[in-house]
């Protein structure tokens, strides 16, 4: 009797097998194709947007989800319910749609995302930074737009209407402002950290002050450490200025968690990973959907997710514990305690500045207020800041008695700001940009850094 139950129960999963089965190979071609884009597609879930609409996501992300999933959930009931010839018209008739929709995309979709190919570029020691020669446009949300045309980046990358030189001029006061996109955009140049430094210094009465932009988009303090190493010493600046902190706090919550590393370094190594044959499947399946241009803007942020061993990573490195926040911020405080010994060594005054950020503003006005739903980051947030001040209340004590190396906290500098001036949680748009470069300038003039080491 048990025998027979055991049979029946076998059966009984043997027969809808069979009947899927005799639907024929076009079904199951887009069973296979369904299940993969279903699989490719749940990442999108874990997504949260500045701006909520429906539950956690905006509603052009919640559309997004709708027809990544949506429409591969469909086309599977359709497949199941349809007989064998009518899986095989279905079929035929989805690849010829995919195969135009893909075709359209290479031929009327631009080549690769700006950020990848003309702000990204791979660099000796420093990983990435702008592609020399590159036209950025003009970033619209840093307020009006020029009406000539945006310069090309300089040759070594920065954004610079003439790159430095090897000679410098007979009496120029050259100096070197490092950071990342917030010390890289403004519109124009001259509406940047770096142009509007020039304007006040050379106001002020430094005449010979040119004022280098060197900032890398998404670099972060050991990028910085890195080009002030390789890169400015044979330019011989006479003052070196350090604008960060946003990034090396931000990006291990957003990117590769492990702390101090540079903007999705996991990409670097999944590059030598393909070298070296060692992709894991879910790898593999990524790389090769990724050859589809329509896949890769569609599905661009799962892709990512499940290309790269974020969560691996994250659990390695005990993401979001006390132990990796503090370790977040001592990587920063190393990286800047290392720049002060290289500028001291080639005798060189440093200035570093903490840069302010949206969660630290008040007030937030409600064009700000949508990029503040998420309280676990501003939470996060805040703690990271409070270590971030602590450990330039300690440099500044360590270094007290050399004035080659000042340390700056401007985090409250946008408290009783009223204008709306944040696009996202570091970067303000010209006018902000306006209010932080004088009290960079002010802070650097009244501590006598140009009077004591020109």
């Amino acid at each position: 009797m048990h025998h027979d139950k055991t049979a029946d129960k076998a059966a009984g999963l043997i027969r809808p097998l069979r009947a899927l089965a005799q639907k024929g190979p076009y079904f199951i071609l887009t069973t296979a194709a369904c299940i993969t884009l279903l699989w490719l597609a749940i990442p999108l879930l874990s997504h949260r947007s500045f701006k909520p609409v429906l539950l956690q996501y905006s509603l052009a992300h919640a559309m997004l989800i709708a027809a990544a999933m949506g429409v591969p959930a469909f086309i599977m009931i359709l497949a199941v319910r349809c007989d064998r010839r009518a899986n095989k018209k279905m079929a035929i008739s989805c690849m010829a749609t995919a195969c135009i929709a893909e075709i359209l995309a290479r031929t009327m979709l631009p080549e690769a995302p700006l950020e990848s190919s003309a702000l990204r570029k791979p660099a000796p020691y420093i990983m990435f930074c702008g592609q020399p020669g590159a036209v950025v446009p003009w970033e619209p949300r840093m307020g009006a737009l020029p009406e000539a045309p945006p310069p090309p980046l300089d040759r070594m990358g920065f954004r610079n209407e003439e790159a430095m030189t090897l000679e410098k001029p007979a009496g120029e006061f050259r100096v070197a402002v490092l950071g990342g996109s917030t010390v890289f955009n403004g519109n124009p140049l001259s509406c940047s950290i770096p142009g509007i430094m020039q304007t006040h210094f050379r106001r002020a009465g430094l005449t010979n002050a040119e004022v280098y932009n060197c900032g890398i988009v998404g670099g972060v303090s050991g990028q910085e450490l890195a080009l002030l190493a390789h890169v400015l010493p044979k330019y011989k600046p006479d003052l070196v200025v350090v604008y960060d902190g946003g990034n090396d706090i931000l990006h291990p919550w957003f990117y590769d968690p492990r702390p101090g590393y540079p903007y999705n370094f996991m990409v670097l190594e999944q590059g030598m990973d393909a070298v070296s044959g060692s992709l894991t499947p879910s790898q593999v399946i990524s790389s090769l959907l990724r050859q589809s241009k329509l896949l890769s803007i569609l599905y661009r942020s799962a892709l990512t997710q499940r290309s790269l061993p974020v969560d691996s990573l994250r659990r390695q490195n005990h993401y979001r514990t006390p132990a990796w926040e503090e370790s977040v911020v001592q990587h920063y405080e190393e990286n800047l305690n290392r720049m002060t010994a290289f500028a001291r060594s080639i005798d060189v005054p440093i200035c570093f500045f903490l840069q302010p950020c949206l969660a630290l503003k008040q007030p937030v006005t409600d064009e700000e207020d949508p990029f503040l739903s998420d309280s676990d980051l501003n939470a996060y947030i805040d703690r990271q800041y409070r270590r971030a001040q602590q450990a330039y209340a300690s440099l500044q004590n360590t270094y007290s008695s050399d004035n080659r190396a000042h340390f700056f906290d401007l985090s409250g500098i946008m408290n009783g700001y009223q204008e709306p001036t944040y696009w996202d949680m570091i970067h303000t748009d010209n006018a902000g940009n306006r209010h932080i470069a004088e009290h960079i300038v002010t802070r650097i003039l009244s501590a006598n850094v140009l009077d004591e080491n020109r």
